[in-house]
């Protein structure tokens, strides 16, 4: 699911399949104890809607992946999450900062 919100994300009109394969990928990480899984969507989700703007729900999903990243001891991906703004963390910093 979360490789398919990928793959939707970079499509022409990516917002609502994207959105829904994102929230798909969430749900099923947080059913199954996947943590690093669920930050990624988190994260994926806050670039989605801050680039569909809705950044305040973006800004929401950075902080869940951010605190979830540090709380994991994942310092690549914690960089990235703070890196990327709320208002725009369609991109990130780091060039090498690319969807998971």
């Amino acid at each position: 699911m979360k490789l398919l919100g990928d793959a939707q994300a970079a499509a022409p009109d990516p917002a609502e399949p994207a959105r829904a394969s994102y929230e798909r990928a969430l749900a099923l990480a947080t059913a199954l104890g996947t943590r690093p899984l669920a930050a990624h969507c988190h994260f994926a989700l806050a670039r989605l809607n801050a680039a569909t703007g809705r950044g305040e729900e973006g800004a929401a999903h950075l902080a869940t992946a951010t605190a979830l990243y540090r709380e994991m001891g994942m310092p690549y991906w914690l960089g990235c999450a703070l890196g990327a703004s709320a208002a725009a963390p369609a991109t990130a910093t780091t060039p090498d900062c690319r969807p998971s």
